[in-house]
């Protein structure tokens, strides 16, 4: 359960309730954006991730995440290393979250909890990639451009095919690919894409457990952050504007 903890954590920094989404293809715990928080994010699990997955039509529903979180943390000190998680229509017609947690060895044992959902207004989510271009940062950089610029501020980005600057007022940060600082693909010699940010709130983009970060561009043409959390999870920020 530890990479799917990581995964909930760096979430619930933003906010305790979440949306849940499952799909054939993805299941995602997502925070849409808010006046005070311009992004969309979202933990993002392929099919790839689990012992066993299914899903046969498109689930969307809010829950507590800072319920589950507990849960799973309590279950971890009672020896539980396992999870399974469904969702079942309860008898009054509310869908809920069932979870069922596992110990394997000598003494198997079971746990069963119950976390209950509710409708979603609007069905919201980070999109899909564009692989057209990208820029890859190391994490331990990615973390000192966050800290220096802090989240009051929007950030101004500005890509070529040999460097990325990140502009605040006077602030500018650049790093280059002669230097080895950055990898950048897909953008052709004299093309320049220039774009926003904001890394608020700071701490959510500071504590990304992945070994770098990958801006994307998204098929809508808004800006994507992930931060990859093994082979088949990601954490992804979802910028909704125009390039």
């Amino acid at each position: 359960m530890k990479a799917l903890e990581d995964g909930i954590c760096s979430i619930l920094r933003v906010e305790a309730n979440a949306n849940m989404k499952c799909t054939r293809q993805m299941f995602s715990i997502i925070l849409p954006p808010t006046p005070h928080r311009c992004f969309t994010a979202a933990f993002q699990m392929a099919p790839q991730f689990f012992t066993r997955f299914s899903c046969n039509y498109l689930h969307y529903a809010i829950f507590s995440l800072d319920d589950l979180y507990t849960l799973m943390l309590d279950m971890q000190r009672l020896g539980f290393s396992s999870l399974t998680l469904s969702l079942s229509e309860h008898s009054d017609f509310r869908v809920v979250v069932a979870l069922e947690f596992h110990t394997y060895g000598d003494e198997e044992k079971l746990s069963v909890a119950i976390l209950p959902t509710f409708e979603s207004e609007n069905e919201e989510d980070v999109g899909e990639i564009d692989y057209t271009y990208f820029v890859s940062i190391d994490i331990e950089e990615f973390r000192s451009i966050v800290k220096e610029l802090g989240d009051d501020d929007e950030v101004s980005v500005v890509v070529t095919n040999s460097q990325i600057k990140f502009i605040v007022g006077w602030r500018v940060i650049v790093l280059t690919t002669m230097k080895k600082e950055c990898i950048i693909g897909g953008i052709a010699v004299g093309e320049e894409i220039e774009t926003s940010i904001r890394f608020d709130p700071m701490h959510f983009f500071h504590n990304f457990k992945s070994k770098r970060v990958w801006f994307f561009k998204s098929n809508d043409d808004a800006i994507m952050l992930t931060a990859p959390m093994g082979l088949y999870s990601r954490i992804s920020s979802y910028f909704p504007q125009r390039l």
